[in-house]
């Protein structure tokens, strides 16, 4: 990663450090690593995504899952707030669109889809510096494999995409100004 940018909070749960040892290949370094509610945790290194939900409002009543998603094959994160509540979810090539909900039950529930992580309000700020990483990883991988600068979209696309995360308030508006720049420079 270009400016070692990381959002790393300790984990007190040792099934969940546990999780993330035993998941970890060597040469992989953690750049994100935060915590939702009911401890479950978002890990990012440079190759893959981890979603970690012990316990059992994840539905692991004596264990956890560990939900794994290479860098390469994200469509996209979302991080949605309500006035006190909210989620985190990943999109990956495969999986259905069905929207989760902090409140939701069933098929609808964050707390037990593999791809969501409930929130509230206070984890609003670590889980938007997390989103800013995992583009920035996500970039330096599809970067990596084809030696041209790309998240999968053309050039257009790429900037209406940082323009709704400048929107949702999850970049600066000089930070979307700086990486349009950069994009329009690449045409």
């Amino acid at each position: 990663m270009v400016d070692n940018e990381k959002v790393i909070q300790p984990v007190k749960n040792k099934g969940v450090i546990d999780a993330v040892n035993k998941n970890l290949a060597p040469d992989e370094e953690i750049y994100v690593q935060v915590i939702g509610l009911f401890g479950q945790t978002l890990v990012a290194t440079q190759k893959r995504l981890l979603i970690i939900k012990p316990g059992f409002m994840a539905g692991a009543m004596f264990g956890m899952k560990v939900s794994q998603y290479s860098l390469s094959q994200i469509s996209g994160l979302e991080l949605r707030f309500n006035l006190m509540t909210g989620v985190f979810e990943v999109s990956a090539a495969g999986m259905q669109g069905t929207e989760r909900s902090y409140w939701g039950t069933g098929k609808t529930s964050a707390e037990q889809s593999p791809n969501c992580i409930p929130l509230n309000k206070s984890l609003r700020e670590p889980f938007e510096k997390a989103v800013r990483i995992i583009y920035k990883l996500m970039d330096d991988t599809n970067t990596q494999k084809s030696g041209v600068p790309t998240v999968g979209l053309d050039i257009p696309d790429q900037i209406r995409k940082i323009a709704d995360l400048k929107d949702s308030g999850i970049i600066t508006n000089e930070e979307f100004e700086n990486k349009k720049q950069e994009l329009l420079g690449r045409m």
